[in-house]
């Protein structure tokens, strides 16, 4: 077993597979950040608006500029976007799932047919790598987006949460992460939450939720204990 893992940690840092894994050391340190609250995660995916609209607008008549906006269609570069579920899915978690795809393509397809380390047969290796793992990533990402596009629609329909109590689930309530658990007639319902005001919130605590973010699904809360509030 422990042969094992070094031989895979050998191939990892051979110079064919090593950018691949600098990628994947990247992914893994961000998701690291995220779960020390570092990072502030979104859940919910945005939609993505790649329009000409008033931009496109003006730059028509600018020469070389409007030229460069007719040979760009951004239909093509959001279509893409879709077909990796990029707004439906957050672009992270999609990110990471390429990166892992990515990698995991390389190491197996340089062991396999590449024993030579070639740089050159390496680099011939991108093109079927990059195809596998787009569309690899559609359909693996393809539940994933559902599931949060039900979410999401969930959410839109529940009653307002601003002025209820929750439950804090979390280890702790910061300003850039945080969970609680909040009664909707009797079901329980899982909030993003967050604490600007520098409070110590802790796992299990009470909190009274004051306000919220539409944009980013998010609620502002404070200690509910507390006797007066500055809202």
């Amino acid at each position: 077993m422990i042969e094992a893992v070094w031989n895979v940690a050998k191939a990892a840092l051979l110079p064919i597979n090593l950018p691949f894994t600098v990628l994947i050391a990247g992914v893994a340190f961000y998701w690291l950040l995220v779960v020390l609250g570092t990072l502030d995660f979104e859940f919910g995916g945005h939609d993505v608006d790649l329009g000409g609209g008033d931009g496109a607008d003006a730059h028509a008549g600018h020469g070389h500029e409007a030229h460069a906006d007719a040979a760009y269609d951004p239909g093509v570069f959001q279509g893409f976007l879709q077909f990796l579920h990029i707004g439906d899915a957050p672009v992270m978690v999609v990110l990471s799932v390429m990166a892992i795809i990515a990698w995991v393509f390389a190491m197996l397809a340089n062991i396999l047919f590449n024993s030579g380390s070639s740089l050159l047969f390496a680099a011939a290796l991108l093109v079927p790598n990059a195809i596998f793992t787009v569309v690899s990533t559609h359909y693996i990402m393809r539940p994933v987006a559902k599931f949060i596009r039900s979410l999401n629609e969930d959410a839109e329909k529940a009653p307002p949460v601003v002025g209820l109590v929750a439950e804090v689930t979390t280890s702790e309530v910061t300003a850039k992460f945080g969970l609680a658990l909040v009664q909707i007639k009797g079901a329980p319902l899982a909030i993003q939450i967050r604490n600007t005001r520098g409070e110590k919130i802790g796992k299990g605590e009470r909190v009274l939720v004051i306000d919220e973010d539409k944009k980013n699904n998010t609620f502002e809360v404070v200690k509910y204990n507390q006797t007066e509030l500055e809202v």
